[in-house]
């Protein structure tokens, strides 16, 4: 019985440890929006046009 009793509070420990790190894991989708919202904050370097000195 106390084999039993061990062997269940390790697999409760395991699963609430899993659990805990698979909230920390980064989303995809968290990144697409980053990557695309800085694709729309895009601004020339320069005043001039297409980079031209004159």
């Amino acid at each position: 019985m106390e084999v039993m009793q061990r062997l269940l509070v390790t697999l409760a420990l395991l699963v609430v440890s899993f659990s805990v790190v698979a909230q920390d894991a980064i989303q995809p989708y968290v990144e697409y929006r980053k990557r695309v919202e800085s694709s729309q904050n895009v601004s020339p370097l320069d005043n001039s046009l297409f980079g031209e000195q004159g």
